[in-house]
């Protein structure tokens, strides 16, 4: 069975989702909305740091539709209890996945990321 590429991407985008990354559709831009009962979105945390000890690792996406919470990004962890807070409001389900290692939270350039570019 031949797949056309727009098939191979949207099967790209579902496997990326579903483990807990992020797909991007290429033209979503402006007219992506992001929908407060489920999008955990970086912007909504602190992520400013001085030290590596200011920041904490999360998971940011869509909540209502994935099953799978391993840490993609991090945030000052002065933003974690509303992180959390923020997270327990969505209609998630359980972690169903085992996360494998991934980077320690660091602070790059005065931001918090997840290992250092």
């Amino acid at each position: 069975m031949k797949l056309t590429l727009i098939a191979r991407v949207g099967l790209v985008a579902v496997a990326l989702a579903s483990c807990g990354g992020v797909a991007d559709s290429g033209d979503a831009g402006a007219d992506a909305k992001i929908d407060p009962a489920c999008d955990l979105v970086a912007s909504s945390y602190t992520t400013t740091c001085i030290a590596d000890t200011d920041c904490t690792a999360v998971w940011l996406g869509n909540a209502c539709t994935s099953t799978c919470f391993c840490p993609n990004a991090s945030i000052n962890a002065s933003s974690k209890a509303k992180y959390q807070s923020d997270f327990d409001a969505t209609n998630h389900e359980n972690n169903v996945c085992t996360c494998p290692a991934f980077p320690d939270p660091v602070c790059c350039n005065g931001t918090c990321a997840l290992g250092c570019k």
